[in-house]
């Protein structure tokens, strides 16, 4: 208990210190009646990894895999660009978690039916998608490795296209995570993310469309049991692997930190007449 609040602790205070420090000058902010909406995306961006926490304790992750998943998550670039803009999508993560969360205390698994659903529906009507004719190669261009791993092309200005995802350090985890599970926890983990992309991949505004937000914390639970499984393995070698995989993720993500809070400003600067709106 006392370990679980510890780490919770810490990761509270990184996730203070990477979403509100310099938020109203990194990235540069060109209308000062948007930085309230800032403040409120970074409140919600330092909510969203503890009820991701409850939403993989629902689907029967141990505590250390899901105090991990908390872990990882709060790394990630998208996690971070997210958290220091003007972000409509920020909330709707949270609330999309927090359904599935309630969803999952019911017996009735088709239930699960309703929050995805009403997402979809919702997306629709506010105009977030518009049919676009070329699904399938939409769609293979999201599910792709380069999309995950290495490119986010869904850039739009605020965020990052130099790296994907997820980091490229955790492909090996990624896929021990997904053997780690049965058929049937894989696919319930894995359904929501390819709805969203489905979606992503229908949208006129494809590949600039920042709902891919949403699917970020599914693939980050397979991760996480990747991580947990090879840690614990009594191979001395996977374990060692492991610890020097984890080291590149360390070196990955101190090269994201140079580049969001070095590079990215003046990117923005540079190119400021090609942001449409604020953020």
């Amino acid at each position: 208990m006392y370990k679980r609040r510890f780490f919770f602790s810490l990761i509270l205070i990184f996730n203070i210190l990477i979403k509100f420090w310099r938020l109203g000058q990194i990235p540069p902010i060109f209308d000062s009646s948007y930085f309230h909406l800032r403040v409120m995306s970074a409140f919600l961006g330092i909510l969203t990894p503890f009820v991701l926490y409850l939403y993989a304790r629902k689907i029967s992750l141990s505590i250390k895999s899901a105090v991990l998943s908390i872990f990882i998550f709060s790394f990630l670039p998208v996690a971070v660009v997210e958290s220091r803009i003007a972000s409509t999508v920020q909330l709707s993560s949270l609330f999309l978690l927090l359904l599935l969360s309630f969803f999952r205390f019911l017996k009735n698994r088709l239930l699960l039916l309703i929050p995805v659903s009403f997402f979809i529906i919702s997306l629709i009507i506010s105009g977030s998608i518009i049919l676009n004719t070329h699904f399938l190669d939409n769609l293979f261009v999201l599910l792709s490795f380069n999309f995950l791993f290495f490119n986010n092309t869904s850039f739009y200005w605020g965020g990052i296209r130099e790296f994907g995802l997820l980091y490229f350090s955790l492909i090996p985890f990624f896929i021990a995570g997904i053997f780690s599970f049965s058929f049937k926890r894989l696919i319930s983990i894995l359904i929501i993310p390819v709805v969203i992309f489905c979606l992503l991949a229908i949208s006129s505004a494809f590949p600039e469309n920042r709902l891919v937000y949403l699917a970020v914390p599914f693939p980050v639970l397979l991760v996480t049991e990747g991580i947990y499984n090879s840690w614990g393995s009594k191979n001395l070698s996977v374990r060692i692997l492991a610890v020097l995989i984890c080291f590149l993720f360390v070196y990955e993500f101190s090269q994201f930190l140079h580049h969001y809070f070095v590079h990215y400003p003046i990117d923005v600067r540079t190119n400021i007449e090609k942001i449409i709106r604020p953020f």
